[in-house]
């Protein structure tokens, strides 16, 4: 049903509700001749989800289009849609700030009518885009609005819970220096071996909870990107 209602919002003719992520071609192509991809499931994306993220950053397309001997370079068209049932389903290697999360109470099947009137506002959208072709650029203030609005859909980390459990961000003056391995090291003495950590997801939680990566140094190690913490009581 979701599936259905996300088809009937876009006009068929520029919708791919079938993309082809496995083929890297047909991929690359789909990016330049569809104006709405639709991915359907998106908690199950965890084995693509790097490209994906490259993607939603990915300007514009080299590709050799059939029938012609050279590459062309083409600007991508696409944006993507997808849903899920689960309320906690963006995660960062996703590119969780490019989303404009929502949740939706019920679906209603759209008549005629109302399906002519959202034809309108696609007519509508598109002449407002001709008049000024980056009027669909956030702004920094939107930007900040829209990763405010995504944190409850946001998914947690292990990493992210067990740093907000047992560090807290800190200065120099008062906190104990500490590198993203020292900290990787500090948790994983705490919580066993039953638990492995990822050092690349230990530093985005860290940013992610308000940690300051500095570089510091001392007669002993010499300077060193880190982070100045506070040691919970365990």
């Amino acid at each position: 049903m979701k599936k259905a209602m996300l088809s009937t919002f876009n006009n068929r003719k520029y919708y791919n509700g079938n993309p082809i992520i496995s083929n890297e071609k047909d991929a690359q192509k789909a990016l330049i001749r569809n104006f709405i991809i639709d991915l359907d499931e998106l908690h199950q994306l965890r084995s693509n989800s790097e490209v994906i993220k490259t993607w939603l950053s990915q300007p514009y397309i080299n590709v050799r289009l059939p029938y012609q001997e050279d590459e062309i370079t083409a600007s991508r068209i696409a944006s993507f849609v997808g849903s899920t049932n689960n309320i906690e389903f963006l995660r960062s290697d996703l590119g969780n700030s490019r989303w404009i999360s929502f949740e939706i109470d019920s679906i209603d099947y759209l008549d005629d009518e109302a399906i002519y009137i959202l034809e309108k506002a696609w007519e509508q959208a598109y002449s407002l885009y001709k008049l000024d072709h980056g009027s669909g650029e956030l702004s920094e203030e939107e930007f900040l609005e829209l990763k405010t609005r995504s944190n409850q859909f946001n998914t947690k980390s292990t990493e992210s819970e067990l740093i907000v459990q047992y560090l807290y961000p800190s200065t120099k003056e008062e906190g104990e220096f500490m590198t993203t391995t020292d900290i990787l090291r500090y948790i994983q003495n705490i919580v066993g071996t039953t638990i492995r950590l990822n050092t690349k997801l230990i530093g985005s939680a860290l940013r992610e909870s308000g940690f300051i990566r500095v570089m510091y140094g001392n007669l002993n190690r010499g300077p060193l990107y880190g982070y100045f913490v506070q040691k919970l009581n365990v």
